[in-house]
């Protein structure tokens, strides 16, 4: 991952060549946007919901992610949308909301 952040610190000519090397070039706008997302998203959500039980299944879930575009996809894209951070940062869920979001992740809470 730290690769990946220090990617976003170049520009121009470094950057392309950073990329090709890791090996997003081609897809480096989506990677970009995608990069930048993840970022925000994980902010708004340990802004939110970082006391709530099971909030550390959340993050485990997250690291097992990492790689930003396969992060956003495996998001849900109804209830919660993924799309639409300024929603999920002007909304809080419930912890009983939390924790069926949770579900939907495939996270079992039961533990």
């Amino acid at each position: 991952m730290k690769d990946y952040k220090k990617l976003y610190k170049l520009e121009g000519r470094a950057f392309k060549k950073r990329a090709k090397e890791l090996g997003v070039y081609y897809k480096e706008t989506e990677y970009k946007h995608a990069f930048i997302f993840r970022q925000n998203y994980m902010k708004v959500m340990r802004d939110k919901y970082s006391k709530y039980k099971n909030f550390n299944k959340f993050e485990s879930w997250a690291r097992k992610h990492k790689n930003p575009i396969g992060f956003y996809k495996a998001l849900p894209d109804d209830e919660y949308y993924p799309n639409d951070l300024t929603y999920q940062s002007d909304n809080t869920m419930k912890q009983e909301d939390f924790n069926a979001f949770l579900e939907i992740l495939g996270i079992d809470i039961e533990d």
